[in-house]
């Protein structure tokens, strides 16, 4: 790490680094920007997304991940904790526990975790670089996402400092909610900005997110009025929430209004369904379900018709 350090004082003369909470630092990716990527996801995320394939990311501090089939029931989880909060595994009292995590870092078979970490700029940035052979031949770089990147916009603004002085391109993954000055301390400073659009219409937005879309069309529009080049406009799509004619259409008048041009369709899936029971929470989406492909090239259509540059992303 020393070399790191020493590169990122001369490069961007900081020493005193921003600390930010990582839950996960994930290589090789390809679907959330150009080539191949590192993802660094932020832990902390304003909206409660029914749907959310990253429950882990939506607390804001590191919490317990409990994963049943690695347990072998010897009680050291309990037997370690210095105040007796810790019962079970998947028992404590939240109120006596002092977030010493001693009975997740002592669980001798990894069954009990801890999301979630504090990480500096520094440790951030060696690890993205391990991969930066491969940003150069692919033309990829590194993506934040979350979680909401900008529910740490110091931070993520010090990180995307020092990874373009490492010659590192950043996108980023946002829901855009957030004041614009605390947005604008992370969109303006990125290369590409992947900006999910979840429901067009406010009421449904705020049914199906817990919060309006009023302020986050606003930094759309903010951002648009910067560069719209660099904007891609992203639709989770999902049965029986937004994957309406009507909502499409919606987007496709917005990308308009805004300039930006291209729209990647997000179709549905339950990969995060596990994640859920290893938090002790209830995946709660009956109902809803991923639109057929005759549907996903329909909507795909009526945005290329548009003149929009719409894919389908798998």
């Amino acid at each position: 790490m020393a070399h790191v350090a020493a590169f990122l004082k001369r490069t961007v003369g900081k020493t005193d680094m921003k600390k930010g909470i990582i839950f996960n630092i994930q290589r090789f990716s390809v679907n959330d920007g150009y080539g191949l990527r590192t993802n660094v996801f932020f832990k902390g995320c304003p909206l409660r997304c029914e749907w959310c394939s990253n429950p882990e990311s939506q607390n804001r501090y590191p919490e317990f991940e409990f994963v049943k089939a690695n347990c072998i029931g010897c009680g050291t989880c309990a037997e370690v904790c210095p105040v007796g909060s810790r019962k079970t595994p998947v028992e404590y009292d939240a109120d006596t526990c002092t977030r010493c995590y001693r009975c997740a870092s002592l669980c001798p078979t990894d069954a009990l975790r801890i999301v979630g970490k504090e990480r500096t700029v520094e440790e951030v940035v060696e690890e993205v670089l391990k991969e930066q052979t491969f940003f150069a031949s692919s033309g990829g770089g590194a993506t934040l996402s979350g979680g909401e990147v900008l529910m740490q916009a110091d931070f993520a603004s010090a990180l995307i400092e020092a990874l373009h002085a490492a010659h590192v391109t950043v996108a980023i993954e946002t829901s855009g909610y957030a004041s614009w000055e605390q947005a604008a301390k992370v969109l303006e400073k990125a290369d590409l900005v992947l900006f999910d659009l979840k429901h067009m219409d406010e009421a449904q937005h705020r049914r199906f997110t817990g919060v309006s879309n009023t302020v986050i069309l606003e930094n759309a529009r903010r951002l648009a009025k910067t560069d719209p080049s660099r904007i891609v406009f992203r639709i989770p799509l999902i049965g029986n929430v937004n994957a309406t004619e009507e909502n499409i259409t919606a987007v496709g008048r917005f990308a308009k209004e805004t300039g930006v041009n291209r729209i990647d369709l997000l179709p549905y899936h339950t990969l995060g369904m596990s994640k859920y029971e290893k938090l002790g929470r209830t995946y709660g989406c009956e109902g809803y379900y991923t639109p057929s492909e005759e549907e996903l090239e329909r909507f795909r259509t009526i945005l290329d018709g548009m003149g929009l540059n719409a894919k389908i992303e798998k």
